[in-house]
């Protein structure tokens, strides 16, 4: 069974689900279901996971509730970068990559790929918006690339 399909929109800086149209009219026939990995990176990378114990920058810990009856919290930290200053731009590049890596880690840990790889960089002179190139390796060796822009001025 296919996931519903959900697509990212840069510019707009929201994740909305996508919808199939009759023929390419504006009437709507059906959710659109497939693009299961792309899906799940969207949904690793857009849901705030839980801060680790020793974060201090904010009182709110964000995370989602469910995470209390899971091992392992679903979502990045990514949330975290708009707190952080940009004094030190690799730093800052080096948290963005490490932090995408850990949200698709599971689907290395569930067999659903080989690796997970991202990397990081600035889009613009400000250094508050950041871009996000992942590459996939999956299971069978086929790999699928994704990227991502946040704005961390919002």
């Amino acid at each position: 069974m296919a996931d519903i399909r959900m697509t990212y929109d840069n510019q707009q800086q929201r994740a909305d689900i996508d919808l199939e149209s009759l023929l390419g009219t504006n009437i709507t026939v059906d959710v659109q279901t497939g693009y299961d990995l792309s899906t799940a990176c969207m949904i690793s990378l857009m849901t705030d996971r839980v801060a680790d114990s020793d974060w201090t920058l904010s009182i709110d810990q964000r995370g989602w509730w469910a995470d209390a009856y899971r091992e392992q919290p679903i979502g990045s930290r990514i949330w975290q970068l708009e707190l952080l200053s940009v004094s030190d731009p690799s730093e800052y590049l080096i948290r963005t990559k490490a932090y995408c890596e850990e949200a698709l880690q599971w689907l290395v840990d569930d067999g659903i790929a080989q690796s997970v790889s991202a990397s990081a960089y600035f889009t613009d002179t400000t250094k508050r918006n950041i871009g996000a190139d992942i590459t996939v390796t999956k299971s069978n060796g086929l790999t699928e690339q994704f990227s991502y822009v946040w704005d961390q001025s919002l």
